[in-house]
């Protein structure tokens, strides 16, 4: 009887510590995320930006903050703002970008929960078009962007898991 006791409770352990990790995941997810920007990842400007907006799905901490970075990571100086009224919009005025290339926006947002949300894209100045409106680098920003999100499949799984471990004990046990 004791033997059957620690393979359950060994069992049991493991796909609740498993459902636990792998759970949080789906929760970070449900957080502040970017909903639109301007400029827009992989977008090809041909002016220099006054500014930088970005708008999240939520509300965003007044802790908030973006920064800009040029092709060799030098942070560009952005003076961010957040509205009181509209909370989920962050703003970058007095954007000092001179010169054509690739820049990155890397946000850290705080949700209206705590939690802390990052990411980035990259967007790019071409001044002379010298590209007619395409970049290299737009299929790469564009792929940056992408929130990763877990596969439908792994839910399954996970759902398999609960219905089978139970099964898998008992058949267990009776050996």
């Amino acid at each position: 009887m004791k033997q059957y006791f620690c393979k359950t409770k060994i069992l049991w352990g493991i796909l609740i510590g498993l459902c636990y990790y792998f759970g949080q995941s789906y929760v970070i997810l449900a957080h502040a995320e970017l909903a639109s920007s301007n400029p827009a990842p992989g977008q090809v400007l041909t002016d220099f930006p006054d500014e930088i907006r970005l708008e999240f799905n939520e509300s965003v901490g007044l802790s908030s903050t973006f920064t800009v970075f040029d092709s060799d990571f030098n942070t560009i100086p952005v003076l961010v703002e957040i509205n009181a009224s509209t909370d989920n919009i962050m703003t970058g005025r007095n954007v000092e970008i001179s010169e054509p290339g690739v820049y990155t926006v890397q946000w850290l947002v705080i949700s209206t929960d705590g939690h802390r949300i990052d990411g980035s894209y990259s967007f790019a100045i071409d001044p002379e078009n010298r590209n007619g409106g395409t970049h290299d680098m737009e299929l790469m920003a564009a792929a940056e962007s992408t929130a990763v999100n877990l596969p439908g499949w792994f839910a399954w799984i996970m759902v398999a898991l609960a219905i089978g471990v139970p099964f898998l004990v008992r058949n267990m046990t009776r050996n």
